[in-house]
């Protein structure tokens, strides 16, 4: 259990989205934190103006304000020990954040496309993208360890938490993630989720489509 005395707010919609992997930071450091989720459009009316940059996810900090949604996650990840161990570690760690936002980028426009027909071509196309996608992280994974613990070192770090992410949050456009085709990332799943801070925040956290 952390004992950092500070306090934080994380304020998001009610959705995973961009607010989850800080979310399973706090859980896995065992930090508590204030979880706001915005419901309303005149609740985030009345607070877009105080935001840097009238976005969320927004992290507040003993009254610092810190957004986008990474920068918020590498802090955390610093913050708690779950960055990597060494500038290479944490610059390899990065990278593989940044692939999983690369994956997911092409899929978010179909949460909010009113035309079925249209929404269905793009999960057709993003059906037809994420293998590549999936192929490449495996091969990070194989890079370390041979792929048969986590993505860098011998620790659970942030790109970790990232990977699985993922995969929870796919299946919220309609796609489901083929990781029978790639069994080192479907273990790597497994072991994640079998944290018991994972696996605690997994069974409570509120349930939201994406």
């Amino acid at each position: 259990m952390s004992v950092n005395i500070r306090k934080y707010k994380l304020t998001y919609f009610n959705f995973r989205a961009r607010a989850e992997l800080a979310r399973l930071l706090f859980a896995c450091a065992g930090v508590e934190f204030d979880d706001e989720r915005i419901t309303t459009i005149e609740k985030w009316v009345e607070l877009k103006p105080a935001t840097p940059f009238g976005q969320l996810p927004l992290l507040n900090v003993g009254g610092v304000q810190i957004c986008q949604s990474h920068a918020i996650a590498r802090y955390l990840a610093r913050e708690f020990g779950f960055a990597g161990k060494t500038n290479l570690d944490q610059a390899r760690a990065d990278m593989v954040v940044e692939c999983v936002a690369d994956m997911l980028d092409p899929i978010q426009p179909c949460y909010r496309e009113p035309d079925n027909v249209k929404k269905e071509q793009m999960r057709r196309s993003y059906r037809e993208m994420l293998p590549d996608f999936m192929e490449k992280l495996e091969k990070m994974l194989e890079n370390n360890n041979n792929g048969n613990e986590y993505f860098v070192g011998s620790e659970l770090t942030w790109a970790d938490l990232a990977v699985m992410n993922a995969w929870h949050w796919i299946p919220g456009f309609g796609v489901f993630p083929p990781l029978n085709e790639f069994p080192k990332l479907e273990a790597h799943r497994l072991r994640v989720e079998s944290q018991p801070c994972v696996m605690k925040w997994l069974e409570t956290r509120p349930e939201t489509p994406v």
